[in-house]
């Protein structure tokens, strides 16, 4: 019996240890982004997935590596990302709705516009959902210069069609 108990101990101390060396990964990857380091913060996550061993953790993960892409222009795997969030964090439909809108952000930079606005119009619906978010994603994407020039017109439109929906 006394083994059984000291197994589980050790077993919760791990799995604590591994939560707190998750969140430092993400505070590390996340100090990273704000020096405008993007290729480094992926290279932390990526190489530190094993850490993320919650769905919720994993989801967090791979919506931050999801948004972080976008500023790399590598629209594909942002998708990627953005689509294993969606999986990890599926039994949460609050939670979800970060990797929605890196979905719809890797989509419509890749030109896949009729995806991306059907997400974009089933969040703009979501009555629990606070569309400065995804104003502020916008701001910062266009700040560094990160929307395609092929994309930059439904862009603007999507964008001005969210203002307006901030208005009512």
């Amino acid at each position: 019996m006394k083994k059984v108990v000291i197994s589980f101990i050790i077993a919760s101390f791990t799995i604590v240890a591994h939560a707190q060396d998750a969140i430092q990964i993400i505070r590390k990857a996340d100090s990273l982004t704000k020096e405008g380091n993007y290729t480094e913060a992926i290279a932390l996550l990526r190489n530190n997935e094993t850490l993320f061993e919650e769905d919720d953790e994993l989801g967090f993960m791979y919506c931050d590596l999801s948004f972080y892409y976008l500023f790399t222009k590598d629209f594909k795997r942002s998708e990627q990302a953005a689509q294993a969030a969606r999986q990890a964090l599926k039994i949460d439909s609050i939670l979800i709705v970060g990797a929605e809108i890196r979905l719809a952000h890797a989509l419509l930079f890749q030109r896949k516009i009729n995806k991306a606005e059907k997400i974009y119009n089933k969040l703009e619906t979501t009555y629990w959902f606070d569309i400065t978010a995804l104003l502020e994603d916008f701001e910062k994407l266009e700040k560094a210069n990160v929307v395609p020039k092929n994309a930059q017109n439904d862009f603007e439109r999507i964008k001005k069609r969210m203002e307006k929906s901030t208005m009512k």
